[in-house]
């Protein structure tokens, strides 16, 4: 286990914030850090991809996807559709 310091992209906001994580979170723990802290909305639904990146497996840890320090991580909100919202 170690510590990244990371960057989030706001899924809808033009915002960023910084923080540190343990890199053998998965997704659904850093969301809901996230969603802890205020970053993000209760009322959605989300996934991370490392930005310019595929999304990060739901079980998958950020280690195992490859998140660097210094990695900007791009929270997408999840729609009805099956699709992701946001653009690279």
């Amino acid at each position: 286990m170690a510590d990244l310091e990371v960057f989030f992209m706001h899924p809808t906001r033009d915002t960023r914030t910084r923080a540190r994580v343990d890199d053998s979170m998965t997704p659904q723990e850093v969301i809901a850090d996230l969603t802890r802290e205020g970053f993000l909305e209760n009322r959605s639904e989300y996934d991370l991809a490392i930005k310019g990146g595929p999304l990060i497996g739901g079980s998958e840890t950020l280690r195992a996807a490859g998140v660097q320090n210094g990695a900007t991580l791009r929270v997408l909100t999840r729609t009805t559709a099956g699709t992701r919202s946001g653009g690279k």
